[in-house]
């Protein structure tokens, strides 16, 4: 049977890599010392914090131009995001992780 992989959840992450800096060792040294995957563990330095950790910005004027509000009339209205030929609107109640996830898929977040 093949390896199974071991699934971290996003707390543990951040514990090995807070874990990590603190140690003053290579990532590789760290990661045989822990018995972590190295590329596993690679992956983790690369992907941006966790969302628990998203801040809103300030819109500039040009990500301000891609958000236009549908629907003004209603008092709770979508919002609707155009890239190219697409088109997403999102309900006014989204959550945060969702928000963040699909600006960040569409290349919007800096």
């Amino acid at each position: 049977m093949g390896d199974c992989m071991k699934r971290y959840e996003i707390d543990e992450k951040k514990r090995y890599l807070e874990e990590w800096e603190s140690s003053n060792k290579s990532a590789l040294a760290f990661c045989k010392e822990k018995n972590l995957s190295y590329p596993t563990f690679s992956n983790w330095r690369k992907k941006p914090k966790p969302i628990q950790s998203l801040q809103f910005i300030e819109v500039n004027q040009s990500l301000e131009s891609k958000l236009l509000h549908e629907d003004q009339t209603e008092s709770c209205s979508n919002i609707a995001i155009e890239k190219d030929k697409l088109k997403i609107i999102i309900p006014h109640n989204v959550n945060k992780t969702d928000l963040y996830i699909v600006l960040n898929l569409l290349g919007l977040l800096p």
